[in-house]
């Protein structure tokens, strides 16, 4: 007989199995295999969103030092009441921070305390990179999050990230806490669509919404170089984004169905998000699913999911000239290819949610059941 497992995160009732890129759900069924799985919806009630509305306002400009606890008061007591009748049954918290009155465990794609290392790069850049970043909040309010953290990761029974630059960073700043992290990955769905390309192309494909934040614009101008100085008939597919670009050799999809982009990914060689900034960056998995090498940005998670002249290349700045010259290394290295392409499978089964979801049950296993991994 299974052990109980409340699995804990707020669902897009509108379409479940996509909440936070289906990350949530994938998991959730992933870990069926372990517990006997109950789960909770941490949505906010509407008053409580109008005031995480009103919150978040007020700390672009000031700390929230009224609306930030009343909210997290306030919603502390709502999720305890949903798992009053789970009392004795450890949680999963799957993108949500709040302490219960149960064993409760922490999955996340980034920690608040992280973000200072982030915001420090774009102190004096005044681009709009998309949502993720808190690039507008103000320092006092990230502060009090950061010590509300602290205390919540006290509390905890362990905190899993995706990546393990979160956890790098979190045992540098607690050292007396660092128990309490541990990197665990992120998984491929298991509907996912792979059909490699055997074709040796010129096709590099970028993809990704926040445009900027992922760099496509670096992409764009290191694509002019590339065809001006190295490969005259190579190919750029942006997908994602609804951007305008007339260059010759640029095709923009726009937003494409997953049937669309995994056609578009088999179709394609070599794989280029050179991001700004990253909490983790699943497309990178994916990529390598369908054995395209990968030209990335030498930071964050991507510099331990990309290794340098083994399956792909990472440039140390945005600069256009540095990253056309690793595209064309990359659409004329073969033999790293033929090594990305023959991995797919392997690397697929490595990387899927099933072998999150072991990582995570042994934890709680041991943790909450005193039940030891053979």
């Amino acid at each position: 007989m299974k052990n109980k497992l409340v699995v804990m995160y707020a669902e897009d009732r509108k379409n479940p199995k996509s909440t936070w890129s289906g990350i949530p759900f994938q998991l959730r069924e992933a870990l069926k295999d372990y517990f006997d799985v109950i789960f909770v919806d941490s949505r906010d009630a509407k008053l409580l969103s109008y005031l995480k509305t009103i919150t978040k306002f007020i700390e672009k400009r000031t700390s929230s030092f009224l609306f930030r606890p009343l909210y997290n008061y306030l919603r502390k007591c709502s999720i305890n009441k949903r798992l009053k009748d789970y009392k004795d049954v450890p949680v999963l918290e799957i993108g949500v921070s709040v302490e219960t009155k149960n064993d409760f465990y922490l999955y996340r794609d980034m920690a608040f305390a992280c973000y200072p290392y982030v915001l420090d790069k774009f102190a004096n850049d005044n681009n709009n990179y998309g949502h993720g970043m808190l690039k507008y909040i103000s320092e006092k309010a990230l502060k009090n999050r950061i010590n509300d953290e602290e205390k919540l990761i006290n509390k905890s029974k362990c905190n899993f990230f995706m990546g393990h630059w979160n956890v790098d960073l979190l045992n540098k700043k607690y050292p007396y806490l660092s128990s309490k992290f541990m990197p665990v990955g992120g998984g491929i769905s298991k509907d996912f669509i792979v059909n490699s390309s055997e074709n040796y192309n010129k096709k590099i494909l970028f993809v990704g919404i926040d445009f900027l934040r992922k760099g496509g614009d670096v992409v764009v101008e290191a694509f002019k170089i590339l065809r001006n100085k190295y490969d005259n008939d190579a190919e750029l597919l942006i997908a994602g984004p609804d951007v305008d670009c007339h260059e010759e050799g640029i095709i923009c999809k726009g937003r494409l169905s997953k049937e669309e982009l995994s056609r578009l990914f088999s179709d394609c060689c070599v794989f280029c998000m050179p991001s700004r900034f990253e909490a983790y960056g699943l497309v990178f998995l994916e990529a390598q699913c369908y054995g395209l090498p990968i030209v990335a940005y030498n930071d964050y998670e991507m510099c331990h999911l990309v290794k340098d002249g083994a399956n792909g290349y990472l440039i140390d700045e945005h600069d256009p000239e540095v990253l056309a010259e690793a595209l064309h290394k990359a659409l004329n290295n073969k033999e790293m290819i033929n090594k990305v392409r023959s991995d797919a499978t392997r690397f697929k089964e490595e990387h899927s949610w099933d072998i999150v979801a072991k990582k995570i049950a042994q934890t709680i296993d041991e943790r909450s059941f005193g039940i030891s991994a053979e």
